[in-house]
């Protein structure tokens, strides 16, 4: 695989892990707390899919390095 797709890849991954981080913070806030159930299941659902993006992009860089 190329060298820049391994860096888009890696790229992509730093900022999905920031904003999965940043997620999971607010998910631990008062503020989250106070959504509407249907927001805060919404919300953790993204928090997972996001989860197991990053799991897939990290295996594949592995996988091309």
């Amino acid at each position: 695989m190329e060298m820049e797709c391994l860096n888009r890849m890696n790229k992509e991954l730093s900022e999905l892990e920031s904003n999965l981080y940043k997620l999971d913070l607010f998910l631990d806030t008062k503020k989250y707390m106070e959504l509407s159930e249907t927001n805060k299941r919404l919300l953790s659902e993204q928090s997972d899919a996001m989860g197991r993006y990053a799991s897939i992009l990290r295996r594949r860089i592995k996988l091309n390095e």
